[in-house]
């Protein structure tokens, strides 16, 4: 997925915050974990639910991507490569 190079695009307001996409969703904002935990690799997802099994919560944002939660720590798994997904996705 390319994200646009445009010259300071970073002064510009946001067309999405977060609060807009969990109020769209009707989430509540005390759903979500404090600390998240991003790994590109399926195996630590596997052990994560192979330990804890029965333990989580799985909280879908969206078609391709889930947040397991335990406690206040969440685990995600990254679908593509760098930094500006990571960012995009952690807003």
């Amino acid at each position: 997925m390319p994200f646009s190079q445009y010259k300071n695009k970073h002064l510009e307001e946001p067309l999405i915050t977060v609060d807009n996409y969990i109020s769209y969703k009707k989430l509540s904002k005390n759903l979500f974990p404090q600390k998240l935990v991003f790994t590109y690799q399926r195996y630590p997802i596997a052990y994560f639910k192979r330990k804890y099994k029965g333990q989580y919560e799985d909280l879908k944002l969206d078609n391709t991507h889930h947040v397991l939660k335990i406690g206040n720590v969440g685990f995600i798994r990254m679908q593509g490569i760098g930094a500006p997904q990571a960012v995009t996705l952690a807003e």
